[in-house]
């Protein structure tokens, strides 16, 4: 959580600056079909909308939750939807999104940020 905490604070400056509303894009990943079918009944269990596909590591449940951009609803989001991956034995991969002009990229400990972004 710490490394989403800390883009929070640098592209808030430390909450002091507003950068309006956001749609974060969060996603998932799985092997086994079984365990998607039961994310994606979960997820619509707790109101979220989502796109299923293909990429690199199996199938891929994609979750896009707009949103203020600040600590609390960050942290919100990563542990609804972290809870509900491992529940259903998925991995929670990444989130990302378009903040402030800036696309972000968050996986793990990897941050990226694009300040070139539109």
């Amino acid at each position: 959580m710490e490394p989403s905490i800390n883009v929070v604070q640098k592209l808030t400056n430390g909450g002091s600056r507003d950068v309006g509303p956001v749609e974060l894009r969060h996603s998932m990943c799985s092997t086994h079909d079984d365990r998607i079918a039961s994310t994606e009944r979960a997820l619509l269990a707790a109101g979220y909308k989502h796109s299923t596909g293909v990429a690199e590591l199996g199938r891929c449940i994609n979750v896009v939750v707009p949103s203020a951009f600040n600590q609390k609803a960050v942290e919100q989001q990563i542990t609804s939807l972290c809870t509900i991956s491992a529940n259903n034995g998925m991995v929670y991969m990444n989130w990302s999104g378009d903040v402030g002009g800036s696309f972000v990229f968050v996986s793990g400990d990897y941050v990226a940020i694009d300040p070139s972004a539109k």
